[in-house]
């Protein structure tokens, strides 16, 4: 699986992905200040998934039709990174089998996932 990290999330979720084989690029690495649209079209370019916390990728793949692979909104809470990155780990089995050509919404309790619309 090929993810590409929104800058705002976390160094330490982008090394467990690592560790663990994924191949993910972080933007916050890649291209500072990229914006969302040119996160979404280097995703599609590259057949990655996008991984973020930034709810207007919602409005970017539903009502503007931006394809792309899938994508990951972490909408975890809790006090501090470690812990939102914690329970990441935890439940990556089960959004991992859930994300290709998905919008998947991750909260502390649940997981939710939208069939991605054709795009342009």
């Amino acid at each position: 699986m090929k993810l590409l990290l929104d800058a705002h999330i976390s160094r330490s979720l982008f090394r467990y992905f690592q560790s663990i084989g994924l191949d993910c690029l972080h933007a916050g690495l890649l291209a500072p200040g990229m914006t969302d649209r040119e996160l979404l079209t280097q995703a599609h370019d590259d057949g990655r998934i996008i991984v973020t916390s930034d709810k207007d990728f919602g409005d970017l793949v539903f009502l503007w039709r931006f394809h792309v692979a899938g994508v990951i909104l972490l909408r975890l809470s809790g006090d501090k990174e470690s812990d939102r990155t914690a329970r990441c780990v935890e439940l990556w089995p089960h959004i991992e089998r859930a994300v290709t050509g998905y919008f998947v919404t991750v909260t502390n309790n649940r997981i939710r996932r939208r069939p991605l619309p054709s795009g342009k």
